[in-house]
C-alpha cells in the first residue's frame, strides 16, 4: 500500500529561480526602476516649503523704545536702498547711475516733537469731563519735568557728529516720554483733570459774558441778562442779503462758549438746557448762520437775542442761580 501524500507536499516550485538570492536581485531591480521613473515628477512638482515665520515684534518696556525702534527703522531703510543700488551696478556696470529713490522719513527729532504733542493730546482727551475741553500747556509740562530745553540740547549734542556721514540718524533725542506721561497722569488723573477743566471753563464763561464786574447785568422780574460784544458784518448779496453773520474768526469762541454753558448746566443738573445748548443741537455755531437785529433763539430757561454789535443772554432766574452756583464753585481765581 502506497503512503498517502498530503496536498502541501505535492506542490512543487514553478518560479524557475534556482535560489532565493535570484528573487531578491530581481525585486531590487524593479524597485530601482520605479524610483527613476518617479524622480522627474518629484522635480517638476517639489513639495511646498513652509514660509519662515516672521520674527515676533518685541514687547516694548518703555515709551522711549519708540526712538530706538525708529532709529533701527531708518538704518534698515538705508541698508535696503544701498543693496538696491549695488544690485543695479552688478546688472549694468559700475558706470550705471543708480535709480533708487531713497525713502524720506520724518527724522527722529520730529518723531520726538510729535510724540510729546500726542501724549498731551491723549491726556486732554482722557482726563477731561465729557463735553468740555481740558487745556494743558505743553510748555508748562516740559518745564515741570525739566525738559523745556530738550531741543537745544539735542542740536548741541548733534553738532559735533555732523562731520560724519550719517551720524545724525543715530542720535536719540533727550526726551523721556515715560516721565512726561507720569507727570500728566499724576497731575490730571482721577478727579484732578475734571476739576481743572471746570475751573478753566468757569473762567472762560466769566470772561466771555463779562461777569467779572466790568459790565452791568440787567435784572428784570423774569430774567437776568448779560451781554457779549460781537463783530458782525452785513451780507450784500445772495439769499441772505441784508442779514448779519459772525465771520469765520468767531466760530472758535462760539463753539467753546456753548460747550462751556452746556457743561455748566449739566453739572447744575439742568439736563434739558444742557442738551439744548450743545452746538450740534442748534445752528448758531454753524458757518452759514445769519441773523437780523433782534432775532431770538429760545432754549429752556434761556433766550439769546442778537443785535448788530452784541448778543444778549437772558437767563430765567432759576437758570441764572444755577449758573452763578457753578461759577462761584469753580470761578474763584
Amino acid at each position: 500500500m502506497q503512503p498517502q501524500k498530503s496536498p502541501r507536499s505535492t506542490i512543487t516550485l514553478q518560479s524557475g529561480f534556482r535560489n532565493e538570492g535570484e528573487l531578491d536581485e530581481l525585486l531590487n531591480l524593479v524597485t530601482s526602476a520605479r524610483s527613476r521613473r518617479a524622480a522627474p515628477a518629484a522635480l517638476a512638482a517639489p513639495a511646498p516649503v513652509a514660509a519662515p515665520e516672521p520674527e515676533p515684534i518685541p514687547v516694548p518696556k518703555s515709551r522711549n523704545d519708540i526712538f530706538t525702534a525708529y532709529l533701527q527703522f531708518e538704518r534698515d531703510l538705508r541698508r535696503l536702498s544701498a543693496e538696491q543700488g549695488h544690485f543695479q551696478k552688478l546688472v549694468f556696470g559700475e558706470d550705471w547711475s543708480t535709480i533708487v529713490d531713497h525713502p524720506s522719513t520724518q527724522g527722529v527729532y520730529r518723531v520726538a516733537q510729535q510724540a510729546i504733542t500726542n501724549l498731551i493730546h491723549i491726556a486732554r482727551q482722557r482726563f477731561a469731563p465729557a463735553g468740555v475741553a481740558l487745556d494743558i500747556s505743553q510748555h508748562e509740562v516740559l518745564e515741570a519735568v525739566g525738559m523745556s530745553r530738550w531741543s537745544e540740547e539735542y542740536h548741541r549734542d548733534l553738532r559735533p557728529s555732523r562731520r560724519g556721514d550719517q551720524s545724525e540718524a543715530e542720535v536719540a533725542p533727550p526726551v523721556d516720554l515715560d516721565k512726561i506721561w507720569n507727570y500728566l497722569e499724576s497731575t490730571y488723573g482721577g478727579d484732578a483733570g475734571i476739576e481743572t477743566a471746570h475751573r478753566q471753563n468757569a473762567m472762560f464763561i466769566i470772561k466771555e459774558l463779562r461777569l467779572d464786574g466790568d459790565s452791568e447785568m440787567k435784572r428784570t422780574a423774569s430774567s437776568v441778562s448779560c451781554f457779549r460784544r460781537i463783530y458782525a458784518s452785513k451780507r450784500d448779496y445772495g439769499s441772505d442779503k441784508g442779514r448779519y453773520d459772525f465771520g469765520h474768526s468767531s466760530r472758535d469762541w462760539l463753539l467753546q462758549l456753548f460747550k462751556g454753558l452746556a457743561c455748566a448746566f449739566e453739572w447744575a443738573e439742568m439736563d434739558q438746557l444742557s442738551i439744548e445748548l450743545a452746538p450740534a443741537r442748534h445752528g448758531i455755531c454753524n458757518y452759514d448762520f445769519t441773523f437780523k437785529s433782534r432775532d431770538r433763539q429760545s432754549f429752556t430757561g434761556l433766550d439769546i437775542v442778537f443785535f448788530k454789535e452784541q448778543m444778549e443772554f437772558k437767563f430765567a432766574h432759576g437758570a441764572a442761580e444755577k449758573l452763578m452756583l457753578y461759577l462761584g464753585t469753580y470761578g474763584q481765581s
